[in-house]
């Protein structure tokens, strides 16, 4: 009992830790509302910027702006780290025991496949609100994921010392 106690305040430490993380790379895409708030920072924004675009395209066009600055990736790129940030808090609430199956992957990627080839096939232009919702989609089942596969590295990891 005593066991079992401890490994769920772990736990819960794990998961707190996780969000807070995500939070912190989430808020990093907004590094001009950063600046904004402490000027000093403005010397680490090339460095930011940069770290960006070796994940995102940055494509002008794309990219999304919320009270007047812009954010460091595009609108899809804001919904997968934003979808995955939301979840992490849910999972902070209610952890998630069973794993996501292939099934459920498909699911929550086929909308955001679909929204770029029609998009790039010119069937629709492309809605920063409906990139925002399937990178929304993608990022919570993308998190399930590597949520479930950080909790089987750490029963390896205990099973192992």
């Amino acid at each position: 009992m005593f066991i079992k106690l401890q490994i769920n305040k772990l736990s819960l430490l794990y998961r707190i830790f996780i969000t807070l993380l995500i939070f912190l790379f989430v808020a990093s895409i907004f590094f001009e509302i950063v600046i904004h708030t402490i000027p000093q920072a403005a010397y680490l924004f090339p460095f930011v910027k940069k770290g960006f675009s070796l994940i995102c395209h940055q494509n002008d066009e794309k990219i999304i702006s919320l009270f007047g600055f812009h954010s460091l990736v595009c609108a899809r790129c804001t919904g997968i780290y934003l979808g995955m940030f939301l979840i992490s808090i849910y999972t902070m609430i209610r952890p998630i025991i069973k794993t996501a199956g292939y099934k459920l992957f498909i699911i929550f990627t086929a909308p955001m496949i679909a929204d770029v080839i029609f998009v790039n096939m010119k069937l629709y232009h492309y809605s920063k609100i409906s990139a925002i919702i399937t990178g929304l989609l993608f990022g919570s089942i993308l998190f399930v994921y590597l949520y479930n596969g950080l909790n089987l590295l750490i029963i390896e990891n205990r099973i192992r010392h």
